[in-house]
């Protein structure tokens, strides 16, 4: 359960990811209004995952560092080598593997349209609300602070972790911002459905 504080209405509810599964749950939950910039990447690397949020995305899937390393389904795996996060959804198949390179331009043109809006909506929104999973505390903390210091209205952190043994002890004094929640992994990808309306009952968007 979230303590009161972080509770009721958001202006804007963003995933940070590291997978796919929080910005899934919101967009299921209608807790979203529109598709932020790392909804359906995989930001393996936390170093590089706050590099591109310190650097307001500045370099953030640059075609030169990018690198075809894979398949998923009907999509190539595409990595950003420069921050260790993967696309996994936007480079189709249906273009010849040597020649992924053609669909960047339609990747790129969504990138900096929603990067902008999430850069905007960080100085022009009341209140928000971020959502990452499966970090550890210092991780945590470093997030905050650099959250802290780039939004101009009320926010909340919310780590939600699946490992009892990444949930802070219950002395330990976390910053205003921070809201920790357990949850179980679920059966797949998109996590415990029921879990995830529990613990976003009392949250709306608005």
């Amino acid at each position: 359960m979230l303590d009161a504080r972080h509770l009721g209405s958001y202006d804007v509810i963003v995933s940070l990811g590291p997978t796919c599964q929080p910005a899934y749950q919101l967009r299921r939950l209608q807790l979203r209004t529109s598709a932020g910039p790392l909804d359906w990447f995989i930001s393996k690397s936390h170093e590089g995952f706050i590099k591109v949020i310190s650097q307001r995305f500045d370099g953030f899937m640059t075609l030169a560092y990018m690198k075809n390393v894979g398949e998923f389904k009907t999509c190539y795996c595409i990595e950003d080598t420069l921050h260790q996060i993967y696309s996994y959804h936007d480079f189709s198949m249906n273009t010849p593997r040597d020649r992924w390179q053609e669909d960047y331009l339609p990747f790129h043109d969504t990138l900096i349209r929603r990067q902008t809006r999430f850069l905007e909506r960080l100085v022009t929104a009341s209140r928000s609300l971020f959502v990452r999973m499966n970090v550890s505390l210092q991780q945590s903390l470093e997030l905050c602070a650099l959250l802290d210091s780039m939004v101009k209205g009320e926010f909340t952190l919310l780590i939600i972790v699946t490992d009892t043994k990444e949930m802070p002890a219950q002395a330990q004094q976390l910053p205003s911002q921070l809201a920790y929640a357990y949850m179980g992994k679920g059966d797949d990808w998109r996590g415990p459905d029921e879990e995830w309306n529990q613990l976003l009952a009392a949250i709306s968007i608005g």
